[in-house]
């Protein structure tokens, strides 16, 4: 690992993203928690979730399934 993301892993694997997956769901289950409005929880989810694959999705090309994956959490998340 190195600045959070596998090297040498094969990015076609869905093992690889695992790490990036599993890091968006903490993110929401801590985010649960903290008391905002419900516009608070949406304007957080909306500036600073799609912003967190993004490192990632800048070296590596994610399959489509992956993308899915990301997009249905970010979606589900209300």
């Amino acid at each position: 690992m190195y600045l959070g993301l596998p090297i040498g892993g094969d990015a076609r694997r869905l093992s690889f993203w695992e790490p990036v997956i599993d890091r968006l769901k903490s993110r929401l289950s801590e985010w649960k928690s903290i008391n905002l409005s419900y516009g608070g929880h949406l304007i957080l989810l909306k500036s600073v979730m799609p912003s967190l694959p993004v490192y990632a999705l800048s070296f590596f090309r994610a399959p489509a399934c992956i993308i899915s994956s990301i997009e249905s959490i970010l979606i589900n998340y209300f």
